[in-house]
């Protein structure tokens, strides 16, 4: 029996072996077919002559019905025809029979195993277990491709299709290092370190305007929503708002370094020209203009250096040492706070970079971390609309 389970084991499953060789055991332990013809007819012949060697003589009676009934008579010289005689096989020869035809069967079936075919099963057990067990087999391998798709596709990198910008940017930037850089749906700007801004197409072939705006390095750079105003900042502590189609040009200072500036989205249409700006102080500023010239205002301090500020409908969004802020301007107050992310390198060397997809959308990326914010508008208990946001 060791020896039999060895075998299994060694030429394959060893469920399909075992039914391999419970048909081979009992097909070569089943009688054949002429033995079973013979033991049927002599059982018939006992019970029909009720003697203990009916058997025999019924065979013999076999023989002598398939003779010919009429004997040719001395009159007539013509020879018999040819008679046919039956035989009947004796049960030693059928046995042997049988059991060469069993292992001939045996050993087609062995020829075509090691050939790769298998044996189909014979009875119903059998095949109940041949599809057991080959279900699971398919389910391993099902879930390990799936498996090895989805790491796949977790390790794909996005297909980006990039572009080269024209010469003129890549003459300045032979010539001079970009400390910043700023788009819009018009032009392209590019801060110095030497204090200068370059505004070019947005394909960067062409140069529309160049001015020397700061005495240090440009920090940011910023847009209206018309694409017609350009705010930049600088170390020098000075924030420059010029006119793109205009030669009109502000300038504000302050006494530290300022490293963010946003203009009001409506700053061409409305007397106020808003901005924000931000810095080393700490301090959110808010600059108005009012009947006595400019003012500014603290919007908020003491959370540290402010390293973003992005400005989108009645929403500023800003970014300090320890998260994100966004303020109101219609309710005058902070409807939202998120905590920078833990484990995150130091704000100073990796800066936040705010981006606003729309008035209800805002994006922000810190080091190697990216976070949705939500901006819902919600009815207050008093009547009164209040804003709410969510990551």
């Amino acid at each position: 029996r060791s020896l039999f389970f060895f075998f299994c084991r060694g030429r394959g499953s060893w469920p399909r072996r075992v039914a391999f060789h419970c048909r081979r055991r009992a097909r070569r332990d089943r009688p054949s077919r002429a033995s079973r013809s013979l033991a049927e007819r002599g059982m018939a012949a006992s019970q029909g002559d009720g003697g203990p060697g009916a058997a025999s003589a019924g065979a013999l009676r076999l023989e002598e019905e398939s003779a010919p009934s009429a004997m040719p008579t001395a009159a007539t010289p013509t020879p018999p025809p040819p008679t046919e005689t039956t035989t009947a096989a004796t049960p030693a020869q059928a046995t042997a029979s049988a059991t060469s035809a069993t292992t001939a069967l045996a050993q087609a079936e062995e020829r075509r195993e090691a050939a790769g075919e298998g044996t189909a099963p014979a009875d119903g057990a059998d095949t109940a277990s041949a599809s057991e067990s080959e279900p699971e087999s398919g389910s391993e391998g099902s879930g390990s491709g799936s498996g090895d798709e989805d790491e796949d596709e977790d390790d794909e990198e996005p297909l980006l299709k990039y572009q080269r910008l024209g010469t003129s940017v890549q003459d300045l930037l032979d010539t001079q290092g970009a400390s910043c850089v700023s788009c819009s749906s018009k032009v392209l700007a590019v801060g110095t370190h030497e204090g200068k801004v370059h505004v070019f197409d947005t394909l960067g072939h062409i140069e529309v305007k160049c001015f020397e705006a700061h005495r240090a390095t440009v920090n940011d750079i910023g847009f209206d929503e018309h694409c017609e105003y350009l705010a930049s900042c600088s170390d020098d502590g000075t924030v420059v708002i010029v006119g793109l189609y205009s030669d009109e040009k502000f300038k504000q200072e302050y006494r530290r370094p300022v490293k963010t500036v946003a203009l009001d989205p409506q700053y061409r249409t409305k007397k106020s020209r808003q901005f924000v700006s931000g810095g080393l102080a700490g301090q959110l500023v808010l600059n108005t203009k009012g009947w006595l010239g400019n003012k500014d205002y603290a919007l908020h301090s003491g959370e540290g250096t402010i390293h973003a500020v992005r400005w989108t409908g009645s929403l500023i969004a800003w970014a300090n040492d320890i998260g994100v802020r966004i303020y109101d301007c219609v309710s005058h107050q902070c409807i939202k706070y998120i905590n920078r992310p833990k484990g995150s390198p130091r704000a100073d060397l990796f800066r936040a970079s705010l981006f606003w997809q729309s008035e209800s959308l805002l994006i922000v990326g810190w080091a190697d971390s990216v976070t949705i914010l939500r901006i819902s508008v919600q009815e207050s208990p008093l009547g009164d609309l209040a804003q709410s946001g969510g990551a």
